[in-house]
């Protein structure tokens, strides 16, 4: 039962089973998670007996597995019967002393091992957009999803109030600190928090025909006094995963993990297992996208207010079921401080959005969450290439002082860049590097210390978002593994809406074109409108050649700027921008001014523009920029 006396975890997660002629395996990612600092001794009682058991960071990990065939129920630790079995090969292990690593990961943070902040339980609220709501035969919210406007009442309620002095701001826990190492898995790996790709070998090739489980567990070791096998169930909380009916090679996931205790648990867990049984192959069911049409960035329909910049295409999935999962968690987070619990946590970490542009025949998926990096280290850890997928996470948040906890209304939004690494090139534009090295330096450090970027985005998964074009969008699940279905998998499951379609239009209205007079006084000059980042990348520009303009004009504009600092005017403090490609021609209209109640033959009068103004229309004429 996991309480706040439990000091391991062990968590088992199917990634894929193969049968085919030649083998016959389960193939899992084992997570074990300590939550106590890996530099100290776990002090036990073993059988009445006072015992201290070695530090995480030097502990012997031999692992075993149970395979469990055909039963229903969650399986138990002990009593096993003919339905349990063991993969007939070795596991993999660590016995290495992690001292060493565990020491210099202790210096990159501030940590008290009996930290944590107090966290309120209470519901957890989400807005469903329209694009939801139409993206399936939706017929009701399910609670604490709402499709009124408390939602957006609450984002314009007043602000917070003052948090008072929090001298732990940026204190973390030795949980806290493995959750963060499971996000860079050469890191987790070396630490032995993680094992990636445990083969189990199958008993048969229809071991799994009726469904089953599996659970890891710590190989007994009598003699060692460095295992934890004989941890007492209080100390030690086991997970197991169910696995579908399975004759033949196909990727697994499970959204959530069942807990494995001595004498089996009472509960059914049915709500559970329903979503085990609908998300087994790690898509996420309902994706839905659409794109801001005014100021307004959260308003679902146009009111006549045309957005000033553009930001991409929004994404949410699932929203109700994400919902769930967290009003699941939060409660069940309050029953784990308490007395305990036989919980069933959600492990699905993180989730890995896929784009296609629409184009005729299949669609050509990248992934918008993968990241490559040469020899990576961190501060001396060595953590070699890397070549992988992260992924994006979903958060509540507080708005005013309600007491509520919301989700957002999208959960991503791409603009043609990787949805986690940052945009370089928007940094540099906006001048961000150097703003953060002047940062540093004004607190004392160096230039230098600016640390770089550890990851880049993956070249054959960019895809540049443009105005006119479709675009596809899928969602997968991953765990906190990071283990989940790749790129090239396939959903096998139903869904109700597990591809969203959206045409990337443009709302973005142009701006005044510029009008200067020449030095003879008589001739005038119509420049095109310019229009701002990012949204001239969306247009028919070549993308590399606009950066490389966008770039040109920032320099352009901070040397007239730094001529001009005693006189500056409108033409060396405008953002960033270029010729508006979009815009091919211009709407000339003269007027001859007439008295001042004279109001009623002017071009505002006769076009329903307010205020009218005293003019005559004279007549209309239009001119074509030249070609871009």
């Amino acid at each position: 039962m996991n309480s706040p006396e439990t000091r391991l975890f062990i968590f088992t997660l199917p990634q894929k089973v193969i049968i085919n002629d030649q083998q016959s395996k389960l193939i899992c990612n084992i997570v074990i998670m300590p939550k106590f600092s890996p530099l100290l001794p776990l002090a036990e009682g073993v059988d009445g007996i006072e015992r201290t058991f070695v530090p995480f960071a030097t502990s012997d990990i031999q692992l075993t597995a149970f395979l469990v065939r055909g039963i229903v129920q969650v399986p138990q630790l002990n009593d096993h019967n003919e339905f349990y079995a063991v993969p007939a090969n070795e596991l993999p292990g660590i016995n290495t002393d992690r001292t060493d690593i565990f020491t210099k990961l202790g210096t990159f943070f501030t940590i008290k091992d009996d930290y944590g902040r107090e966290i309120d339980v209470v519901p957890i609220k989400k807005y469903l957009p329209a694009s939801y709501t139409n993206a399936f035969g939706f017929a009701g919210a399910r609670q604490g999803a709402v499709t009124d406007d408390s939602y957006f009442c609450a984002l314009k309620q007043g602000g917070f109030r003052d948090a008072p002095p929090d001298p732990d701001i940026d204190t973390v826990n030795w949980a806290q600190v493995m959750a963060f190492c499971l996000h860079q898995p050469a890191l987790a790996k070396q630490l032995g928090i993680l094992y990636e790709g445990i083969e189990m070998d199958l008993p048969s090739a229809d071991y799994f025909a009726e469904g089953g489980w599996v659970y890891a567990d710590f190989l007994e070791q009598p003699d060692n006094d460095n295992s934890y096998h004989d941890l007492v169930p209080e100390r030690l909380q086991r997970y197991g995963a169910w696995i579908p009916a399975v004759t033949e090679t196909q990727t697994l996931f499970s959204p959530v993990l069942f807990p494995i205790e001595e004498g089996g648990v009472a509960a059914t867990f049915d709500d559970v297992f329903d979503e085990v049984l609908q998300y087994n192959d790690g898509f996420a069911k309902i994706v839905h996208a659409s794109q801001p049409v005014s100021t307004d960035h959260l308003a679902e329909a146009a009111n006549g207010k045309a957005p000033v910049t553009d930001t991409g295409i929004r994404l949410a999935w699932d929203d109700e079921q994400v919902l769930e999962w967290y009003n699941r968690g939060f409660q069940s987070l309050g029953n784990i401080n308490g007395a305990g619990t036989a919980d069933t946590p959600l492990v699905v970490s993180r989730y890995r959005v896929d784009v296609a542009e629409v184009k005729g025949g299949d669609l050509e998926w990248k992934s918008q969450v993968s990241v490559v990096a040469d020899d990576l280290r961190a501060d001396g850890i060595e953590l070699g290439n890397v070549d992988t997928e992260l992924g994006v996470q979903v958060s509540p948040a507080k708005h005013g002082d309600t007491g509520n906890y919301w989700l957002p209304a999208y959960f991503v939004n791409w603009n043609g860049t990787s949805l986690c690494v940052r945009d370089e090139f928007a940094e540099e534009l906006n001048r961000l590097r150097e703003f953060k090295e002047q940062t540093i330096i004004n607190g004392g450090g160096a230039a230098g210390d600016n640390p770089p970027m550890m990851y880049r985005q993956k070249e054959t998964d960019k895809l540049d978002l443009k105005y006119g074009e479709t675009y596809a969008f899928r969602v997968r699940l991953s765990d906190l593994s990071g283990g989940g279905p790749g790129v090239d998998a396939l959903s096998r499951l139903r869904g109700e809406h597990k591809i969203a379609i959206q045409s990337f239009k443009r709302y973005v209205a142009p701006q005044a074109a510029t009008v200067r007079l020449a030095g003879d006084g008589t001739t005038m000059t119509i420049e095109r409108p310019r229009l701002n980042y990012p949204a001239i990348l969306f247009t028919d520009v070549n993308t590399e050649d606009a950066k490389t303009e966008l770039l040109a004009d920032r320099q352009r504009l901070n040397d007239l700027q730094s001529q001009n600092m005693a006189a500056l005017n409108r033409k060396f403090v405008r953002e960033v921008s270029l010729p508006d490609p979009d815009v091919t021609q211009v709407e000339i209209v003269v007027e001859v001014k007439s008295l001042d109640m004279d109001v009623e033959d002017s071009y505002h009068s006769k076009t329903g523009i307010s205020p009218k103004d005293s003019f005559v229309f004279l007549y209309k004429t239009y001119r074509n920029f030249p070609e871009y």
